[in-house]
């Protein structure tokens, strides 16, 4: 969660949403039956962290970004990635910043800052005021569109960060499957994860994340500690939770097993001020 000048606002309509909801449900006016158990854990555990067995663990990641807020988790492999897009830029920009240092261009977008809210300096090949989603207009616009305006050769690979409060859903569902494969490592970070036991939530969920598994494998998760660990039929959920993923022609012939240390080493809790989360064993 990278919209620090924005998180109180953020916070508040969060809060105040989820608090409508609980109000119109307990009165019946949203009812709302709770999805299966059974399929909250399967959705868990395609999302499951999985690594190369030939991949030592300690060694496999490295960190870009300051160790709080910011910072995440990528796999040593970025030689040769022509440029990186970075959706939601915000105010925290030193993930992006450790990017450009490596040579990789980055395109940075965000409809809610102005360009002079940016670093002086922050090596940004390109920004662009608008929202990333799920369709393009004056104020939004697709990935498809974006990534073929900047980086149009499909034979140069690229990398992803997004971390678009919730709109992360729609905008991988819009995307090409052509454009989601240009993108050798995707860092997500997807919210409202508490809402996976509605139903119709669910089934965007799962239909957004097959997508990517299709093409991609999850390398490592990361609970935001910003947010709560909400338990529901037994099973603890982080409401939010940084994804990274490698795409799958990267992965080589080993196989895979699953991660076993979360939090990585090399994590850091997002806010300094409170323990990091340990992700339940599901995960």
């Amino acid at each position: 969660m990278r919209r620090a000048s924005r998180r109180s606002i953020h916070n508040a309509k969060r809060l105040a949403k989820r608090a409508a909801t609980t109000a119109l449900g307990f009165v019946g006016l949203i009812p709302v039956k709770r999805a299966r158990r059974e399929r909250v854990i399967s959705l868990v555990e395609s999302l499951r962290p999985r690594v190369p067995e030939t991949w030592p663990e300690e060694t496999f990641l490295t960190r870009y970004g300051p160790p709080s807020d910011g910072g995440y988790l990528i796999p040593d492999d970025v030689e040769g990635i022509r440029a990186l897009f970075s959706p939601g830029i915000g105010a925290l920009t030193g993930f992006d910043e450790d990017v450009a240092k490596r040579g990789i261009r980055v395109h940075a977008a965000d409809g809610s800052i102005d360009p002079h809210q940016l670093p002086s300096d922050p090596g940004f090949t390109s920004f662009v005021r608008k929202h990333v989603s799920a369709l393009d207009s004056s104020t939004t616009m697709t990935l498809d569109t974006w990534v073929q305006a900047h980086e149009p050769r499909v034979e140069d690979d690229l990398m992803l960060q997004m971390d678009i409060e919730g709109d992360e859903f729609v905008t991988l569902l819009a995307c090409s499957p052509q454009t989601l494969q240009r993108f050798r490592i995707l860092v997500v970070e997807v919210h409202w994860l508490h809402n996976l036991w509605i139903p119709a939530f669910l089934d965007i969920a799962e239909v957004t994340f097959q997508r990517l598994e299709a093409s991609h494998q999850c390398v490592h998760a990361h609970a935001n500690n910003y947010e709560r660990v909400s338990v529901t039929a037994g099973l603890a959920m982080p409401d939010v939770l940084e994804l990274t993923y490698w795409r799958r022609d990267r992965l080589g012939d080993a196989p895979l097993v699953a991660a076993t240390q979360l939090p990585h080493p090399l994590d850091a809790p997002n806010a300094p001020s409170r323990p990091d989360v340990a992700l339940p064993s599901v995960w």
